[in-house]
């Protein structure tokens, strides 16, 4: 379940400098 949390704060977090190529 942690999994779906840590895919959730990524979408929570867009700005986040960690796999987010569409944010740039």
């Amino acid at each position: 379940m942690q999994s779906l949390q840590i895919k959730l704060t990524c979408i929570s977090i867009p700005w986040l400098p960690s796999e987010d190529p569409e944010a740039r």
